[in-house]
């Protein structure tokens, strides 16, 4: 992925998601901690640096202790994540939470180049979005979205069609943000943009869709590097998301590229 998604992908993830140190249920009852990172299993919490109330580093048996307690809290998880706070004391580092959002992004996109091979080419916006729906779905969702696959997975990828396919069932406002970033892509490739520069949270085109490909100019970078054959065909939370985010991450995003001017 372009150095961009991976340098926004908290400041552009933890709103729809929300960032909680501690052990929580989601809302399937699956222990989780971080910014949606599914932990459930004792061996999994133990495979993250836990700290005490005191600093220091947790024993295997007091997250053992700390994930069964939370487990057996299924009457706080229509409350949302927020209401463990106080279930258990262990927590987090910022650090270690980046650190585990990072590895659980990276592995999701090496998964994903199996149904989409030519991802490392796509804009910096098509990848986050791409990124955004296995982060909601796991990244099997390939499958379960045909009409998706066929779209970015054309010769040249249709994102303005990847856009409206890319809709999921269930998390609303995540689904506003992958549209945008499918549209966006849709621009840099008609306008021969840079596409390694993440241009969300700006909108590059208002409106439900783009125009196709009146926008103009001469194939984009990613047409030209396209190899010549058709492919194989992350609001409970956001509030306590805002309401921490100076503990837990940076106060201010990296600076995002400036939009070029969009059309009406």
């Amino acid at each position: 992925m372009y150095q961009a998604v991976s340098d926004h992908w908290i400041h552009v993830n933890a709103p729809l998601e929300g960032v909680l140190p501690f052990m929580y249920l989601d809302s399937k009852g699956y222990v989780t901690t971080g910014m949606g990172n599914l932990i459930d299993s004792p061996e999994a919490a133990m495979a993250l640096p836990w700290h005490t109330s005191s600093g220091a580093r947790a024993s295997n048996a007091e997250i053992r202790e700390a994930w069964e307690r939370v487990k057996l809290r299924s009457d706080l998880a229509p409350t949302g994540g927020g209401s463990f706070a106080g279930v258990t004391s262990l927590r987090l580092s910022e650090r270690d939470i980046n650190e585990t959002v990072k590895a659980k992004l990276e592995e999701i996109e090496r998964d994903l180049l199996g149904a989409y091979p030519t991802l490392d080419n796509w804009p910096a916006d098509a990848q986050m979005g791409v990124l955004s729906m296995a982060w909601a779905m796991g990244a099997g969702f390939p499958k379960r979205f045909p009409k998706f696959s066929h779209a970015v997975n054309a010769l040249l990828p249709d994102f303005e069609l990847a856009a409206v396919e890319s809709r999921m069932v269930d998390p609303i406002p995540r689904n506003a943000v992958n549209r945008t970033l499918f549209e966006n892509a849709a621009y840099v490739l008609q306008r021969n943009l840079d596409p390694s520069k993440l241009y969300y949270p700006n909108v590059l085109v208002k409106g439900s869709r783009t125009s196709g490909s009146s926008g103009g100019g001469a194939p984009g970078p990613f047409a030209r590097s396209m190899p010549l054959k058709l492919p194989l065909a992350l609001v409970g939370l956001a509030g306590v998301a805002y309401a921490t985010r100076g503990l837990w991450w940076p106060s201010e995003a990296p600076q995002s590229t400036s939009a070029p001017e969009t059309e009406t």
